[in-house]
């Protein structure tokens, strides 16, 4: 009883009490405002690179983000800041402090990208009431402290090329496929892309309703293409032994004799692919795949695009000298990406009462008839969940980015 009395007459329970308390109450929002700092980060980022025009429009969303991660429901954004994307509220960020509330700094692995794109997000307590700071429950009533605190946090995101991603269909295309449709440059960079579909409008599959924008033009029979609008890939070679125009490799190339660019796949989910080190993946014998392409039709789904081919999975990234051996039984291909397409209708080989063939959105017609293969639909720029980045969005991207935190 003595023990206690002292310790109650020297206000240590009280000590105790602020320490659990108020000091406890403070992380808790120093965690919920880096939480909110996060998410906005990303997703300025991801949006204000995708589409510059909107960038300043798209902090509103930010705010929503941050209000969300927020226990009471609402917090707010200090500042924004940027560097190198055009568009961006603010283009040009503060020195680190390397402070609590501060963003860390630049971590050597993105530092060493010349260029990288990335936003900072500041937080700040914000309160129901509109205030900026809210009660210390005793530390000013029995020490004479604050009576009340605030907490800040900051986070960073980059956006770059994607250095990993999940393919959605176990199809590949050549990234000459790809610069022909899109008129890009050599190694993905560059492109005409048509617009994103809009999936909260009348239409669900994106176009053509309130709000949305309007189908592209069809197709012409391949091998043709408009760039930029409907095209038809062909997983193997076009008709009449045709070949395209331009410096791409002939269509051997694109896809292996007797080969439909059908992957492997992992156990258990007919849609995986199956890679191997270095980004290779295996060719799956014959033209036929498990996975349900009707259940993407209407979709925007990720193409793996390749710029080499071998007999066997080489153990490093090319160049490895001849990039166009094997065939379509026996041939792995060199994942150098991805691509993001809108799939309007497709004509392959699918088991399991799949139906083979979908007639596309925009022509009701089937893409290719006969013996051939092909997928139809679109290229348009967007954004893959990553962990890492290989570098700046401005080549070798195929048109996709990613937005991952960056301190």
């Amino acid at each position: 009883m003595t023990i206690v009395g002292i310790m109650l007459a020297t206000g240590v329970f009280l000590g105790m009490a602020s320490i659990s308390m108020d000091v406890g109450r403070i992380l808790v929002e120093k965690r919920e405002l880096q939480n909110s700092a996060d998410a906005a980060a990303v997703s300025l980022a991801r949006d204000c690179w995708l589409t510059p025009a909107n960038c300043k429009a798209t902090e509103a969303t930010a705010v929503g983000l941050t209000n969300r991660n927020a226990s009471d429901g609402t917090s707010t954004i200090q500042s924004v800041c940027s560097v190198n994307i055009a568009g961006s509220p603010v283009n040009g960020c503060p020195v680190s402090t390397a402070t609590f509330a501060d963003c860390a700094p630049l971590p050597p692995a993105f530092g060493a990208m010349s260029g990288l794109p990335y936003v900072e997000v500041r937080t700040r307590t914000r309160t129901t009431s509109g205030g900026s700071s809210f009660s210390n429950w005793l530390a000013g009533a029995a020490f004479g402290g604050p009576s009340t605190s605030s907490a800040g946090a900051c986070a960073r995101a980059a956006v770059g090329t994607p250095a990993s991603g999940i393919a959605t269909l176990p199809i590949t295309f050549s990234a000459c496929d790809w610069q022909r449709a899109t008129l890009g440059t050599t190694g993905g960079g560059g492109g005409l892309y048509y617009a994103s579909p809009v999936y909260n409008g009348a239409n669900p599959y994106g176009y053509t309703g309130a709000g949305q924008p309007s189908w592209p033009l069809p197709a012409v029979p391949a091998p043709g293409f408009l760039p930029g609008n409907e095209v038809i890939l062909l997983s193997q070679n076009p008709p009449g032994g045709a070949t395209p125009a331009g410096t791409c490799p002939n269509w051997n190339g694109h896809a292996l004799p007797g080969g439909f660019g059908v992957l492997e796949t992992n156990g258990g989910d007919p849609c995986s692919i199956k890679e191997y080190p270095f980004h290779w993946m295996k060719t799956d014998p014959g033209n036929n795949t498990s996975c349900d392409l009707s259940a993407y039709v209407g979709k925007v789904v990720n193409l793996p695009i390749f710029d080499c081919t071998h007999t066997s999975a080489p153990g490093a990234e090319p160049p490895i000298g001849n990039c166009d051996t094997g065939n379509g039984s026996n041939a792995f291909y060199h994942r150098v990406g991805y691509a993001q397409f809108y799939l309007s209708g497709y004509s392959m080989n699918v088991t399991g009462g799949i139906p083979n063939k979908v007639k596309s959105l925009v022509s009701n017609s089937f893409p290719c008839n006969g013996a051939n293969r092909c997928l139809s639909g679109w290229f348009l720029k967007g954004s893959l969940s990553a962990t890492a980045l290989s570098g700046p969005p401005t080549a070798g991207n195929f048109g996709t980015i990613a937005a991952v935190p960056a301190g």
